[in-house]
């Protein structure tokens, strides 16, 4: 995926429930790169809620519509290095959408994001 001032980024699918379950969890920071991201795809708009047990990174959750405009952003949602107790692992905000995209809060790109930017992703040329 190119961002508006042609920066590139690997965007990584979660592209089956099991993917989609597991996220970036047990990721660490060395293997995850300021250039790449997870997209977590959706068939239908629905609310969407993302938490974060056994992370490794902050993350910024960049909420999608359907045609993969930027419609809400949630920024530093913390981690969580483990998956007890229930109760303290970090829960980003739900939010109605078809999509989401996950990037480090660390990388410079994170500013590259607004609300209303429609994301230029070719889902058939994306890393499964």
């Amino acid at each position: 995926m190119k961002l508006e001032k042609g920066q590139e980024i690997v965007v990584y699918i979660a592209d089956s429930p099991q993917r989609q379950i597991q996220g970036l969890s047990g990721t660490k920071p060395e293997d995850f790169q300021d250039n790449e991201a997870m997209l977590f795809p959706g068939n239908d708009d629905r609310m969407r809620t993302f938490w974060m047990p056994d992370t490794h990174f902050d993350l910024d959750i960049i909420y999608l519509d359907q045609h993969m405009r930027i419609i809400n952003i949630q920024k530093d949602v913390p981690h969580y290095p483990s998956r007890e107790p229930d109760h303290k692992i970090p829960r980003a905000k739900p939010v109605f959408a078809r999509h989401v995209l996950e990037i480090k809060s660390s990388s410079s790109l994170r500013d590259q994001f607004s609300i209303g930017l429609k994301l230029n992703l070719n889902l058939s040329s994306a890393h499964q």
